[in-house]
């Protein structure tokens, strides 16, 4: 993170977060009078699990799925479901287009760093490269669903997205305990409009 520069974390936050909401807003008035519609945020599993040290890329999806589910939370009362939908890793050209680092010599002193020991493992000869259609057809499978009972989150992928779902419903298990917690007296916030107003 230290090697791209802040303009580098700027255009990335924009293309993977800020492009999608401008897109949100483009349709959102509309969806809003008919009270109905469904929006599908593409993430990925690497905006949930963070693998190894990170990256750029991956804190930019976990900017995505902050702004998209605030985003689902705040217009279910309008009839519109939105779902964030976490690829696994599928072979894409993305992979051959990331952004090298502007400070190449600061990128040179965490590469030097030494790793966990273990090697990458290799897939095996006869192996099958996901097929990014898995994606499509998840879309899809959402669009059928009836209004109102769409998942918030789907995992997608037969790669890197194992314990994922879990997580995903062990973390709406928490929220959902974290947001009766907020409704006792003794978590109540003490500073708000009213202390503000009156400071």
């Amino acid at each position: 993170m230290e090697a791209f520069s802040i303009e580098q974390m700027a255009s990335l936050l924009d293309l993977n977060v800020l492009g999608p909401m401008r897109v949100n807003k483009a349709f959102l008035p509309s969806m809003r009078a008919r009270r109905a519609g469904l929006i599908v945020w593409v993430t990925s599993t690497l905006g949930r699990v963070l693998p190894g040290r990170g990256g750029l890329y991956p804190a930019t999806k976990w900017a995505a799925e902050g702004f998209a589910e605030s985003l689902a939370r705040q217009v279910r009362p309008f009839g519109i479901d939105l779902t964030i939908l976490e690829p696994g890793s599928f072979p894409t050209p993305a992979l051959g287009k990331s952004m090298p680092a502007a400070d190449q010599d600061v990128a040179a002193a965490y590469a030097a760093l030494p790793t966990n020991g273990a090697a990458p493992a290799t897939p095996p000869a006869d192996h099958t490269l996901p097929d990014p259609q898995e994606i499509a057809d998840a879309v899809k499978q959402l669009v059928d669903m009836p209004a109102g009972q769409r998942p918030l989150r789907l995992v997608v992928g037969p790669v890197f997205t194992e314990g994922v779902a879990e997580y995903n419903e062990e973390y709406e298990r928490l929220r959902a305990r974290m947001e009766q917690v907020l409704q006792r007296p003794d978590q109540a916030i003490p500073w708000g409009r009213a202390s503000a107003s009156s400071g």
